[in-house]
């Protein structure tokens, strides 16, 4: 009861400012928000889509290991210079790229570095 008595204890209009200002910081905080989630500073510059890029890259299906935390594979990711470029499908499969262009058996021996890390990855494979 005490909540409801010191809310009628304030006048409707400020009632009314208090509401304004809390709509006006859910306002402000999704924005702040969705700036940060939806800008991906690739270091030239200007933000490119990972699926946009050149289709010469070693692409990889890998499934994360249950535990695995987003900053572990975040970590994963950047150790390797792989980029998520689709996922998860129904199987829990995100498909990878590879930054650099590898040859088959450079890749095959990244991949097989990449599944050493049962930590964080639970299956990998070329796609």
């Amino acid at each position: 009861m005490w909540l409801a008595d010191l809310i009628t204890s304030f006048s409707p209009r400020t009632l009314a400012y208090s509401a304004t200002a809390a709509a006006v910081a859910i306002l402000v905080q999704g924005a702040v928000l969705t700036s940060v989630v939806f800008n991906k500073d690739t270091g030239g510059g200007e933000t490119v889509l990972a699926s946009h890029e050149s289709a010469e890259r070693s692409l990889a299906m890998v499934r994360f290991a249950p535990q695995a935390n987003a900053a572990e594979i975040t970590r994963l990711l950047n150790a390797y210079k792989a980029q998520v470029v689709d996922g998860p499908n129904s199987a829990g499969f995100y498909s990878i790229r590879l930054t650099k262009d590898l040859a088959q058996d450079e890749l095959t021996r990244v991949i097989k570095q990449i599944q050493d890390e049962s930590k964080v990855v639970d299956f990998i494979a070329t796609k």
